[in-house]
């Protein structure tokens, strides 16, 4: 019927990539709770199309190719479309955003080619070489809020923040893998859970692209 081999985890990964797709659109309409909701919805999916590939015993060669693709996507256009949109957009955030993506897609390369790596300590644990990609939606998420009350901060700390990032996802030390998928899959619906209710109970979600997140206003008495 297709072109390829497609398997049921496959069908995971596009969901992933089309919540994440969806995330980009809305962090781009100011939207901010909802691409939020909608990234974390896209790491969920991605937490479980390994699992189900593994677990279903089913592999197909466009899943580490669409994987990789819905990473790069849902991890690192996403979090800078939000940036973007929220206002930071001087040029020297772009620097550090072109820094950020060219390092997170140059991790997920070695990924792809690598794999999962052990460490030889008894554990029997996998690890990632590098600082996993799907860290830096998170540090967006704790930045917005972080926004609301200090935006000052935000802005001095961002560029600092995302280069230590891109240093740590290419600097080869290893980070362990969750490999327990409810425990990630109650954290993921946890933090759900929050946004939904920050969407519901209050207008931080409806920001527009510049006001008052990045852009300060001026007010008249």
């Amino acid at each position: 019927m297709f072109i390829g081999k497609v398997t049921i985890p496959d069908y995971i990964t596009a969901g992933a990539l089309a919540c994440a797709l969806t995330s980009c659109y809305l962090f781009s309409q100011g939207h901010f709770g909802l691409g939020f909701i909608a990234g974390l919805s896209a790491m969920m999916c991605d937490a479980h199309d390994g699992y189900w590939a593994r677990r279903l015993k089913m592999n197909s060669p466009i899943g580490p190719v669409l994987d990789s693709l819905t990473d790069v996507i849902a991890y690192l256009m996403s979090p800078v479309i939000y940036w973007i949109s929220a206002g930071f957009d001087h040029w020297i955030y772009l620097i550090a955003y072109l820094i950020l993506i060219s390092t997170g897609i140059y991790r997920l390369s070695v990924f792809t080619t690598n794999g999962f790596e052990g460490v030889n300590n008894g554990s029997g644990h996998l690890y990632y070489r590098g600082l996993p990609v799907f860290w830096v939606p998170f540090v967006a998420m704790s930045l917005h809020l972080l926004a609301l009350f200090n935006l000052h901060w935000v802005r001095i700390g961002l560029t600092p923040i995302i280069l230590v990032l891109s240093f740590l996802m290419i600097y080869d030390k290893p980070r362990y893998k969750p490999t327990n998928i409810i425990g990630v899959s109650m954290f993921l619906l946890a933090l759900i859970a929050i946004w939904i209710g920050i969407e519901f109970a209050s207008n931080w979600s409806d920001l527009s692209p510049y006001t008052p997140l990045a852009k300060p206003t001026t007010s008249g008495s």
